[in-house]
């Protein structure tokens, strides 16, 4: 059952519960009104209030309005109001500056990063809004470095992530360089840079990894000259994943040398 507005349900009263001197003066403001519009007689009408003031519980009210219709706006079990849902929190106004610190970031992938620039600065915008308006409110006013912490975070794990992408994505050369020959000899090799000299027995091998692109490479084996066979034939090689890419021959030494074409 309802009573006034047909969109509010009345709150349900049992019977037996005692009414108070507002519901018993709501009762009477009822029943003058079903008496002004013609539905009481003036004894109904005055025997029903002196019913109503001295009635105990809701059950007494009730029986007393049992007979007579609903008037809009006058219900006598109080209505309430429509359930409004939570209320929504209210915007802060570093939220543009927020998202636009968001947008930066996403896009600093597709600029090389250069986008990241304006996210750092972006955040420090919200912080710094959200801060003016909120001095003592949410975790993030109360902490002005988590925001900007969060994007700056994220910009040095997407470094990372770039780096560890990019260093995987470098091809691994496997350069082995060869001294072919008897006896003795003093070997020199430079790879990408880096030299290494050794006196060493014949034949020689060594090989070693280099990640990406590699400068020049060089091999020089020498006779020493104190040998029983000082002018005994040396080869000089130099491979690159397993290829000869080049070969020396001489006597009493050799040399060979390579770049690799960028």
């Amino acid at each position: 059952m309802q009573h006034g507005d047909s969109r509010s349900w009345r709150v349900v009263v049992l019977p037996h519960i005692r009414v108070s001197d507002v519901e018993r003066d709501r009762a009477s403001e009822i029943l003058r009104e079903h008496f002004a519009v013609g539905r009481l007689r003036d004894d109904e009408l005055m025997a029903r209030l002196d019913a109503a003031q001295t009635a105990r519980n809701w059950g007494d009210l009730q029986r007393l309005l049992a007979d007579l219709p609903p008037i809009p706006g006058m219900a006598l079990q109080p209505v309430p109001p429509p359930y409004q849902g939570p209320p929504k929190p209210p915007r802060k106004p570093g939220a543009p500056y927020s998202t636009a610190a968001w947008v930066c970031f996403g896009l600093g992938f597709v600029t090389c990063g250069v986008g990241w620039i304006p996210a750092i600065v972006f955040a420090l915008m919200a912080t710094s809004a959200n801060k003016e308006t909120d001095p003592e409110g949410s975790r993030l006013t109360r902490n002005p470095g988590a925001h900007i912490g969060g994007v700056i975070a994220g910009v040095l794990a997407s470094l990372v992530a770039i780096g560890v992408v990019v260093d995987t994505a470098q091809p691994v050369h496997e350069i082995t360089m060869q001294v072919i020959g008897e006896g003795g000899a003093e070997v020199r090799t430079v790879v990408d840079g880096d030299s290494e000299s050794t006196s060493t027995d014949l034949p020689y091998s060594d090989s070693q990894s280099v990640k990406g692109s590699f400068g020049e490479l060089s091999i020089r084996a020498q006779v020493p000259d104190d040998a029983k066979d000082s002018d005994q034939e040396l080869t000089c090689v130099i491979k690159v994943d397993g290829v000869e890419e080049r070969t020396s021959s001489g006597k009493g030494g050799c040399s060979a040398d390579y770049e690799a074409d960028d």
